[in-house]
């Protein structure tokens, strides 16, 4: 669930990772399921809250850990999708989980540098970007980029086809294109996504394929602030609070997250100090019958052998 205009957004997933299979596999979040993958062996789940000021991460009812904003322990296919990119992005872009954030700051950049053209194709408007492409510390590109977005004013100017495509320069041959299409839905005033299908094709003629569907519960509705409060996450009795935004390397336990949790963890350690007191304890005892044995053993021999 999100709020966009809040910039909220509460992520709860659930991965089955696969065994070998061409079987899909289904990925569900509280308001959203999506077909990416394969047979389960085992599951995995975690919740994630994306603030303006943190991000909170909780993993299969552990402690909560703080960490800066826009940042997400593992990697970038564990992002939640953002339904508002779905139109604009490539095949490695879905991969990488693109925020629209991420295609508003490529089209600015595309516009100060005059790459970008809009055209009218038939009904819809097509943006054009062409860009170079130079491998890091050379000057002159080697080649250049390709990419298109069509978009349908009659659905909201929702953004329903994106193509990308590159080639060498200066006379090299455009490659396969990597193909996304969008399927969108009314849902009363609104037009949302509903289907997401990228396709992208190689040399060899192999084909990768991601298809992503959006099952929308509900849409312009209130949202109770206790669900983007990382105080009110599902995690275990006497979870703790990590926070790991000043440095990730020494993290601060900020404090219980639970209530009563506080109680339990002093109990706890008052159990622990106890029991190393009588350890402590058991041991000087043990040593001080050791050494008493071996004076009483020393002295007989001295007697012995007077």
């Amino acid at each position: 669930m999100f709020d966009r205009e809040q910039r909220k957004l509460r992520h709860e997933y659930t991965r089955e990772p696969a065994i070998i299979s061409t079987e899909p596999r289904v990925i569900g979040s509280k308001d959203a399921t999506a077909s990416v993958g394969t047979v389960p062996n085992h599951e995995l789940s975690f919740t994630s809250l994306f603030l303006p000021d943190l991000t909170a991460h909780m993993t299969a009812g552990n402690d909560v850990t703080l960490l800066p904003p826009n940042t997400m322990r593992g990697d970038e296919s564990l992002w939640p999708m953002d339904p508002m990119a779905a139109g604009v992005s490539t095949t490695a872009d879905l991969s990488r989980h693109w925020r629209h954030e991420r295609f508003e700051a490529f089209v600015s950049r595309c516009l100060a540098k005059k790459k970008v053209v809009v055209a009218n194709d038939g009904n819809l408007y097509r943006l054009d970007f062409r860009l170079p492409v130079s491998n890091p510390g050379v000057a002159t590109p080697q080649g250049e980029l390709e990419r298109r977005t069509w978009v349908d004013p009659l659905k909201g100017f929702a953004p329903i086809k994106t193509t990308q495509r590159s080639r060498r320069l200066p006379n090299g041959t455009w490659n396969e294109p990597s193909i996304t299409t969008v399927q969108w839905t009314k849902r009363g005033d609104i037009f949302v996504p509903t289907m997401v299908e990228s396709r992208d094709k190689f040399k060899n003629g192999h084909v990768d394929t991601i298809t992503v569907s959006i099952a929308w519960s509900k849409l312009n509705e209130a949202i109770d602030a206790k669900e983007f409060d990382y105080h009110s996450l599902p995690a275990g009795r006497g979870a703790l609070i990590v926070d790991r935004r000043i440095n990730p390397k020494e993290p601060v336990v900020v404090g219980p997250l639970a209530p009563n949790a506080a109680k339990q963890m002093v109990a706890t350690m008052e159990r622990e100090r106890r029991r190393s007191s009588l350890y402590y304890l058991w041991a000087l005892n043990i040593a001080g019958c050791a050494i008493l044995a071996a004076l009483l053993i020393w002295r007989r021999m001295r007697l012995g052998q007077k």
